[in-house]
């Protein structure tokens, strides 16, 4: 069965990411006030938007390793790499930072191992509570 694509979900998330990239390459503080909670909500209120619940939980949780952690543990092993080369980095540090991803301590990443997380957790929270109404208010309740 081949899944069809929703295009603005592909877009918001598009102009989300190039934000997170214009912010890390530095922009003025206005716009970091500004826009930052704007484009980091929305890219995961989206990502919320396309959860899915349908498979086991182990399943699940193959699902998204293969989407989230495997890409960020290659990309971040490339960034700790250049790091090291460019930066003078200390390549242990920064494949520790990867791992474990410390605040402040090379956390680059830290925003995909948080949406992990939170797949995890609204998957819990669907299959525990069922009903949409109580799935939003539980997901409100931890939001705060």
């Amino acid at each position: 069965m081949i899944k069809k694509r929703i295009e603005w979900v592909d877009w918001v998330k598009g102009v989300c990411t190039i934000f997170v990239v214009m912010c890390h390459l530095g922009w003025p503080e206005l716009f970091e006030r500004i826009l930052n909670p704007v484009f980091l909500s929305a890219f995961f209120a989206v990502s919320g938007y396309m959860f899915s619940a349908s498979d086991s939980f182990g399943k699940f949780i193959t699902k998204k390793f293969k989407g989230l952690i495997v890409p960020m543990i290659i990309f971040g092993t490339i960034n700790a790499l250049l790091a090291t080369l460019f930066d003078h980095d200390s390549l242990p540090e920064r494949m520790m930072g990867l791992f474990w991803q410390r605040m402040g301590h090379n956390d680059d990443l830290w925003f995909i191992a948080c949406l992990f997380s939170s797949y995890i957790l609204f998957y819990v929270i669907h299959h525990l509570l069922k009903e949409a109404e109580s799935i939003l208010c539980g997901s409100v309740l931890i939001g705060f």
